[in-house]
């Protein structure tokens, strides 16, 4: 409920009595506790046993891996609030069988485990136990197995949008068809229909962690570029990239088993900044090019600083005189960066004024005179003005060079943050530069005029929103509800924070501004 913005975002918010989770949310919000919230005395069998109880759940099975009973009995837990029954069951069975992917020799190690977690006598140990044994029958044959589940197990036998008990034979289905290869098994999920999104998600979590990470996913990870955006309602949280949230769940499972957690990924936990060390295998963290198309990111393991493992490779091929381009990190989005809203997301910037910025370079030259320099900048989201941070230098090609800048001030918020290359030399260059630990660290501090503001997503640019009607009109921020209603903004992570806001009361009987900042000391001032 502190996460979940009422009727959009995160989930499909499809009506009361059709969207599961939108049920189980009106129910909450009414005051019916959880785990009554979701079940079928409350709800009715075909709202409880939805697809629902399965798709979210990955995360329970990588905080505990090799302990899919723990994993499936917490993930239960969570489902509960909005499901039941067979959607319970799918909870179970798809946890478990990520945290036995952790430690498992087979796929057929880690569907035994997965069953072992559920009541073998339930519609969906059923439907499983159809696919295991004709994929023993037809081991070559995922259509055929399609075919079967169409016939015997298909929509048309079980009510509501998007029932678990079709999707969960798709699902394991995949996982045994796909014969532990991830893109072969997110393949045959999505080519078997029905939800093609949720199947393929679930099935590939399970083999992905089955796998590890191989050569051969980088035709579906490469376009992704470790970019990940959430919708809930704290906008500083759902600006996502893999590598990092990884590490997180990682701190996440260290600290449930009650292992030691290394202090630094501890810090990154709750920093109020960020850090990139390009560590994991592939990592881009979400770094992008803009300009001439000559200019490409990958990972690299060729070069790394001390203490890791990677870094960003940043090509440059054959760029003429007065070619060049931007190669940057976005702490922040706008309506414009995107071209599907379905989930409505919803911002808040990452980085303020008065953070302090660092990164190190190192240049391979292989081709040109070597005439190639660089410079820190910011760009404002509003009008994308480019901000240089510093003079442009030609880096070292003998070793990282550290590179530091302050976020300057200003009324707009920053989308970009990032180095400019541009190449001034007679031949034509090419060759590669190296970035690594970027860090953005330090309080910082914002002013939001809203006269440079403009109405998105339902709300205004750099807030979140809840409820309520958010308008902008004669250069202030008005706010239009018959209940309770509130926009967000700030950074999640904030400390020592200090609020000063200008508020008009109109009509109504409670006008507010609060501040979080976990269990630090608060400021606010009212004025007027």
């Amino acid at each position: 409920m502190n996460y979940a913005a009422e009727e959009h975002g995160m989930y499909w918010w499809g009506g009361f009595g059709v969207s599961t989770e939108h049920t189980a949310y009106r129910n909450l919000r009414a005051g019916i506790p959880a785990p009554q919230s979701g079940s079928i005395a409350q709800n009715g069998a075909a709202v409880a046993e939805q697809i629902g109880g399965q798709i979210f759940i990955d995360s329970w099975g990588w905080v505990h891996p090799g302990e899919p009973q723990k994993a499936a009995d917490a993930s239960a837990r969570a489902a509960s609030v909005a499901h039941d029954g067979e959607g319970l069951n799918g909870a179970r069975f798809c946890a478990a069988a990520i945290a036995k992917a952790f430690e498992a020799t087979s796929i057929a190690e880690i569907i035994a485990a997965a069953m072992a977690t559920i009541d073998a006598s339930s519609i969906y140990a059923r439907v499983a136990q159809a696919v295991i044994d004709f994929h023993k029958a037809n081991p070559g044959n995922w259509r055929a197995c399609r075919d079967m589940l169409t016939a015997e197990w298909g929509y048309d036998r079980y009510p509501g949008v998007c029932h678990i008990i079709p999707n969960a034979g798709v699902t394991v289905m995949a996982i045994l068809y796909g014969e532990g290869d991830l893109p072969r098994t997110a393949e045959i999920a999505t080519m078997a229909g029905w939800d093609t999104d949720c199947n393929a998600g679930n099935a590939g979590a399970i083999v992905g962690t089955f796998q590890g990470v191989q050569p051969g996913w980088d035709r579906y990870r490469t376009p992704i570029n470790d970019f990940v955006i959430a919708s809930g309602v704290v906008g500083s949280i759902n600006i996502v990239d893999i590598p990092s949230f990884a590490r997180e769940l990682t701190v996440l499972a260290l600290k449930l088993r009650g292992d030691d957690v290394p202090a630094l990924w501890l810090e990154d936990f709750t920093r109020r900044g960020v850090r990139f060390d390009f560590d994991l295998p592939g990592s881009t963290h979400a770094f992008c090019t803009a300009g001439f198309n000559q200019v490409s990111v990958k990972a690299s393991t060729e070069r790394h600083v001390e203490g890791s493992r990677g870094s960003l490779e940043i090509q440059l091929d054959r760029l003429e005189r007065g070619q060049g381009g931007r190669i940057f990190w976005k702490p922040f989005y706008r309506r414009e960066d995107f071209d599907d809203e379905r989930y409505r997301l919803m911002f808040t910037p990452l980085v303020d004024a008065g953070q302090k910025v660092s990164f190190k370079l190192w240049l391979d030259p292989w081709n040109g005179d070597g005439n190639l320099r660089v410079a820190p900048y910011v760009r404002r989201a509003m009008s994308g003005t480019i901000e240089e941070v510093g003079g442009w230098h030609v880096p070292d090609h003998q070793g990282w060079q550290d590179y530091a800048f302050t976020v300057p001030e200003g009324l707009e918020a920053i989308d970009e943050i990032g180095i400019q290359v541009e190449y001034f030399g007679r031949l034509k260059f090419l060759g590669r530069l190296f970035l690594a630990d970027f860090k953005i660290e330090g309080a910082g501090h914002t002013v939001i005029d809203p006269r440079t503001e403009v109405q998105e997503w339902g709300a205004i640019s750099r807030f979140t929103w809840n409820r309520g009607h958010w308008t902008l009109q004669n250069g202030r921020i008005h706010a239009h509800t018959a209940s309770d209603a509130d926009i967000w903004t700030g950074h999640y992570y904030a400390r020592s924070v200090t609020v000063l806001a200008d508020i008009q009361p109109l009509a109504g009987a409670s006008q507010l501004v609060t501040a979080r900042s976990g269990h630090q000391p608060v400021l606010c001032r009212r004025v007027r």
